[in-house]
C-alpha cells in the first residue's frame, strides 16, 4: 500500500512539474514576442513570471536581462535616467556580475 501511495505522489509531482514547465515556456514565448514589439516592460513582466514558476530557467533570466537592458537604454534615450537606473539595478540584483548593466548604471547615475 505504501509503495502505491509513493507512486501516485511521484506521478502527481511529475504532472505538476510538467505543467509548470509549460507555463514558464508560454511566459517566455510571450516575453520574446513583446521584445520584438519593443514593449520592454511587458516583456520583462513575462520573463519575471516565468522565473517565478521556474527560478533556475536560464532562458527566462537571459530574456529578462535583455528586456531590462533595452528598457534602460530606451529610458536613457528619452533622458529618463531615474527609470534607467531602476532597470539596471534590477538586473544587478539578479546578476551582480553583469558588466554591461553595471557600466550603464554608472553612466545613468552620473546623468541624474
Amino acid at each position: 500500500m505504501r509503495n502505491l501511495e509513493q507512486e501516485i505522489e511521484t506521478a502527481l509531482l511529475a504532472t505538476v512539474r510538467g505543467r509548470q514547465r509549460r507555463m514558464a515556456e508560454e511566459m517566455i514565448t510571450s516575453g520574446r514576442s513583446h521584445l520584438e514589439k519593443e514593449s520592454y516592460s511587458r516583456a520583462a513582466t513575462h520573463f519575471e513570471r516565468a522565473l517565478s514558476i521556474d527560478p533556475d530557467n536560464e532562458i527566462a533570466l537571459e530574456g529578462l536581462t535583455e528586456a531590462l537592458l533595452k528598457a534602460g537604454q530606451s529610458s536613457e534615450d528619452t533622458n529618463n535616467y531615474g527609470s534607467a537606473v531602476h532597470y539596471y539595478e534590477t538586473i544587478l540584483e539578479r546578476d551582480p556580475r553583469n558588466i554591461e548593466a553595471r557600466e550603464r548604471l554608472m553612466v545613468a547615475q552620473r546623468r541624474l
